[in-house]
């Protein structure tokens, strides 16, 4: 005889985990969704902005852990790419200004997600009205489509990061600043 079902259900027609199974299937299909939208977005912006790998900062052997690690990478990189007098803001509420220079102002995110719009604009609204400043941002996660082209409107030289402290270019304007003479 060819059975029906499979043999963890009983001939009695106990469908217990059976029923079990679809109940918690569901919840993980969903957040399973939602990480996969997410890597979606993530992949068109990419598409739409491809990255150039810049050489990796003077703290390379490190390994990224907290975000002052990730404010320290900031400047170091800064400093690379021809900001030398950049610095550190401090801890503490900074306005939304995390590294800065003479000639330009950071913002450093370490999220598990990507960047959104809001938190550039915010950098936007932190810099100085009437001084002439480059606006860097760094991200971990790298940055969603509104993020992109609210940037690229603006200017706003966008970075990303990963753990092992290599800095690349996500959009024109920072492969731009990349490839002007360092002072």
């Amino acid at each position: 005889m060819i059975k029906a079902y499979p043999e963890w259900i009983t001939a009695d027609g106990d469908y217990s985990l059976w029923m079990i199974g679809s109940i918690l299937a569901w919840p993980i299909a969903m957040v399973g969704w939602g990480f996969l939208k997410d890597l979606m977005i993530v992949s068109e912006a990419r598409r739409l902005h491809p990255v150039e790998q810049t050489t990796p900062t003077a703290a390379s052997s490190i390994v990224l852990r907290t975000w002052r690690d990730a404010e320290f990478l900031a400047v170091a990189h800064m400093q690379q790419i021809g900001y030398p007098d950049a610095q550190d803001t401090g801890r503490g509420s900074d306005g939304g200004i995390d590294a800065e220079a003479d000639a330009a102002i950071a913002q450093v995110k370490m999220l598990s997600r990507p960047v959104g719009r809001p938190d550039v604009q915010r950098l936007v609204g932190a810099a100085e009205r009437g001084k002439q400043q480059d606006l860097l941002f760094y991200s971990l996660q790298g940055y969603t489509r509104q993020a992109l082209e609210f940037a690229d409107s603006r200017g706003v030289l966008l970075f990303q990061f990963d753990r092992r402290c290599m800095v690349w270019a996500v959009n024109q304007a920072a492969r731009d600043a990349l490839k002007r003479p360092r002072t």
